[in-house]
Parts: structure tokens; sequence; C-alpha cells
């Protein structure tokens, strides 16, 4: 019996929307619209823009599907995008942005994504805020996967990682 669109993950929808199915790619984008336009909306000073950048990542999301890998998570990924097209517009001066911190923005350098002073800026947090961190954003890890190599629970992982997001934003050390 076939399952249902609703039923399938994001990273199943993405591998039927790969292979032609518009039905899949109208369920990711009832599940992720208000998410990315969302984050789309707090970055830049006024809808029209945030208007205009909505539309071009879901055009760049449906140009690049035949890039998605399903190994990866379809959400980061299609932040990753969102992230892609603010950058492209700050860079073509297109867009007045608001007082987000953009030099965390990672920077797209080949097939390599380079954090801009994160060596720098992870050094401010404990070792174990720094390690939170790391699995989180860039290995992309589950919160139950880092409560584990932290020996803690599922809930004090996530705590870990938002104080030292709160750290980070702040500028504030140990």
């Amino acid at each position: 019996m076939k399952a249902k669109l609703a039923d399938l993950t994001d990273e199943e929808l993405m591998v039927a929307y790969q292979n032609g199915d518009e039905g899949a790619f109208s369920v990711l984008y009832n599940r992720y619209a208000p998410k990315l336009y969302g984050y789309l909306q707090s970055r830049v000073k006024n809808r029209p823009q945030a208007d205009d950048l909505f539309q071009q990542a879901f055009l760049k999301l449906h140009k690049s599907r035949s890039t998605y890998k399903p190994e990866f998570r379809f959400g980061p990924w299609a932040f990753a995008i969102c992230r892609s097209v603010i950058v492209d517009s700050i860079r073509g001066e297109k867009i007045e942005t608001t007082s987000a911190d953009f030099e965390s923005l990672p920077i797209e350098s080949g097939h390599e994504v380079q954090f801009p002073n994160l060596d720098e800026k992870l050094s401010a947090l404990s070792r174990r805020e720094r390690q939170a961190v790391e699995e989180r954003y860039l290995k992309d890890l589950p919160f139950s996967e880092i409560a584990k190599q932290l020996n803690t629970t599922d809930l004090n992982s996530r705590k870990i990682v938002s104080r030292a997001l709160k750290k980070l934003r702040l500028g504030g050390g140990r």
C-alpha cells in the first residue's frame, strides 16, 4: 500500500519531488513556508524584501533539487538556501538588513562552507558548550545524540546549546 504524502519524512518527500512528484513539493512547501518566511523576515528590514527573498529561495530550491542528497536532513538544507539568498542579496546590495549578525552566516568557497571567526567565537565557550554547539550545528546531530556524547539528558543538551548560543549572541565569555 502506498503511503500518503503527508506521512512521508521531509527527506522522502524531497526524493519524490526530485522524481517529479509535484504533490511532494506541495507538502514540503506547506511544512516549511512559514518557517522559512519567518527566518527571512527576521533578517531584512521590510516585508517586500522578505517576500522577494522568499520567492528567490523557493525558486533556488526548485532549481537545486537535483543536488539534494537524501542522507542530509531537508530542513537545514532549505535554511542554507535561504542564507545563501540573503548573502547573495547583501553582496548585490539589493536589501537592507536588520541588525542581525551576518558575519556569522556561512561563506561558500567552492564546495566548502567557511564560518568567519568561528574558532575565535567558540573559544569564548566552555568545553562542554563548544562541543554541544559543534555537534549540533557543524555535524548536524540531533539533541538525543548530543546528550549521549555529553552523558546528559536530551533536555539538558538543548539547554547547553541554548545557553551557548545566548553567550555567542551577547559576545560573552565563560
